[in-house]
């Protein structure tokens, strides 16, 4: 479902945006070839989280991640953060059309780098990504429930939990939300729904079939099959 708004970007941004388009084209296959669950994954998250542990980098590592993530200089940190606070601020709240009588669309990005509360991290990177940083004793029992009450807090109660109960067994955690409610523009009709095997399988064998609904729509909508090599996209306002 597109966002439907227009923001103003920065050189930076533009240069960002173009990167991130090629490093979510480059991960959605990849994730396809090693995992047969029906996952959700955002690329943005993904880079959002790196972007937050970017300016800590150095060597091999910072490098590595500039040719992956595309991210141009260790001077842009943070771009993203300011990416996702101009959405949503553009975003929450506003209505898809102006004859929308729907219940008006939410949009909220969060980030988060949790440390142990005994961990001293270097001044310049508090400099940069000191707001983002949540600290909790990683040896408590009740530490694993202190950062499954944040992620539950920041996905309005649909996710209560990313990690185990108990301590926690990592250095580092960093963690990004994005959580969306929000209408269709042009809604799908209730009545056109119907039940229907869905083919858990490339090959559509059907003893890997399963009942599901599936919602029927007829207009024009936006679509392409060479956008994403091997895929089949469709733009759903």
């Amino acid at each position: 479902m597109g966002l439907g708004v227009k923001i103003g970007r920065t050189a930076a941004q533009s240069v960002m945006a173009t990167e991130q388009r090629r490093f979510s084209d480059q991960l959605v296959p990849l994730l396809h070839q090693q995992d047969s669950n029906n996952d959700c994954t955002s690329s943005l998250g993904v880079s959002m989280m790196f972007d937050l542990i970017y300016p800590g980098a150095s060597g091999d590592t910072a490098s590595q991640m500039c040719d992956t993530l595309g991210f141009p200089c260790a001077s842009s940190g943070l771009v993203w953060n300011e990416t996702g606070k101009r959405i949503t601020d553009k975003y929450d709240g506003s209505c898809m059309s102006n004859t929308c009588e729907m219940k008006l669309p939410t949009l909220q990005i969060t980030n988060s780098i949790w440390i142990d509360s005994r961990t001293e991290l270097l001044e310049s990177y508090m400099n940069v990504v000191g707001e983002f940083i949540e600290k909790t004793d990683f040896s408590d029992e009740g530490a694993g429930a202190v950062v499954n009450q944040w992620v539950e807090n920041s996905t309005n109660g649909l996710i209560d939990s990313i990690i185990e109960e108990g301590r926690i067994e990592y250095d580092l955690l960093a963690i990004n939300s994005i959580y969306l409610n929000a209408s269709w523009e042009r809604p799908f009709s209730e009545s056109f729904t119907n039940e229907d095997n869905f083919y858990e399988s490339l090959s559509r064998d059907a003893a890997s079939a399963t009942k599901a609904h599936f919602m029927h729509n007829v207009k024009f909508f936006p679509y392409s099959e060479s956008a994403l090599p091997g895929y089949q996209v469709v733009q759903l306002p």
